[in-house]
């Protein structure tokens, strides 16, 4: 595969030296420093001797590039910048992921695309967090009969004075029922609770529907 590097050539009029593209070589460009016009020859080696100048002027009269339209290339300095690989203007950095011209993600290697959706109302946002406060008043009216069932179910289920036995509820206060209640109202506060924390913190708002 042929270099791209720029070759560094010397103007025979300033001897300013300047940089052309590989493919240049061989045709006429202009120097930036004098505006002279000669043919990009690739310089030759340290121990052999430049060309004299009235021979650059010879093969710049004889015109025998097929290709040589006659006009000076214009040589310019080499800038190396990084580029979008879709439409190949240049990024905002070298560490830029996508393109502000055509949307090109580097990273993904496909171009954004834009879509139509319906607009999100106040009513839309309600409805959407409705069973997530539902579930937090469920949680907190459970939290609160635990408490009480706790502290008063002792008292509420004891016989009262002369007599032998306690209300028909009395079983209530047993130990197993108040271990299995324990249980059941943990899981549902765990489960409800952590669905109503997600919908009401993390996704408190609808997905966007796309126009068909």
């Amino acid at each position: 595969m042929a270099s791209t590097d720029p070759i560094k050539i010397t103007c025979p009029e300033c001897k300013k030296v300047i940089a052309v593209p590989p493919d240049l070589l061989g045709k006429k460009v202009r120097c930036k420093g004098c505006s002279k016009v000669f043919e990009a020859q690739k310089p030759a080696p340290a121990k052999e001797t430049a060309k004299p100048v009235e021979e650059d002027k010879k093969k710049q009269q004889t015109g025998d590039d097929p290709d040589d339209d006659g006009k000076a290339y214009g040589v310019h300095d080499t800038i190396l910048t990084a580029r979008c690989p879709n439409c190949a203007k240049e990024l905002a950095s070298e560490d830029a992921i996508i393109c502000i011209f055509c949307g090109y993600n580097n990273l993904t290697r496909q171009i954004a695309s834009t879509k139509k959706t319906y607009d999100i109302t106040g009513t839309d946002i309600f409805i959407w967090n409705l069973p997530g406060i539902i579930g937090a008043i469920i949680c907190l009216i459970l939290l609160i009969f635990n408490i009480v069932y706790m502290l008063k179910i002792d008292e509420w289920c004891a016989a009262e004075e002369g007599k032998t036995e306690g209300p028909w509820f009395g079983f209530l206060a047993h130990g197993a029922i108040k271990l299995w209640l324990y249980i059941i109202s943990g899981f549902i506060l765990f489960t409800v609770g952590k669905f109503s924390f997600i919908r009401l913190v993390y996704e408190n708002r609808p997905k966007e529907e796309e126009k068909i």
